[in-house]
């Protein structure tokens, strides 16, 4: 079993990475059920969804394209990509913003940066880093998020 930990590490952070961001977000909806109502964390959970939902179609897929090239050692389309990124996040903010308002908005471009900079991570098989990255980004989404929250209300929330 250390024999395969060993050969495989780049699994093993990768999975850890995953697992651990996946147990401090399900923490953090779980928690946040909790301290709202039915109907805050409904809406709570409505803005997050819509958004998260643009923000990965304003991917267009570029995140995998990312992944494979940079694997590759082919570092050009990573300026291309994040270009293209921002232009399509942009235009799902805008779309998103008029329909959730400002503050779903700048949620769709900042996930949509967040996860080009994740996969950008994977693509340059800086395994370990990755999984801290996502694990404290988690981690700190989940007390920014509450500490928002007393502050801001839902709005709180979504800024965290």
């Amino acid at each position: 079993m250390l024999k395969f930990l060993n050969a495989n590490k780049g699994l093993v952070f990768i999975s850890g990475g995953n697992l651990g961001g996946a147990l401090i977000t399900g923490v953090f909806w779980l928690i946040l059920a909790t301290i709202q109502n039915p109907e805050e964390y409904g809406h709570t959970n409505y803005i997050i969804s819509v958004s998260s939902l643009a923000s990965a179609v304003a991917l267009l897929g570029l995140n995998t394209t990312l992944t494979r090239f940079l694997a590759k050692g082919d570092n050009n389309v990573l300026v291309q990509a994040n270009q293209i990124a921002l232009l399509s996040g942009i235009a799902m903010a805008l779309f998103t913003g008029v329909i959730l308002g400002w503050l779903a908005a700048i949620f769709v471009v900042t996930m949509t940066f967040w996860m080009m900079s994740a996969y950008s991570l994977l693509g340059k098989k800086r395994y370990k880093e990755y999984s801290v990255v996502n694990m404290v980004a988690r981690g700190l989404q989940l007390v920014l998020s509450f500490l928002f929250y007393l502050l801001l209300g839902i709005p709180g929330i979504i800024i965290a």
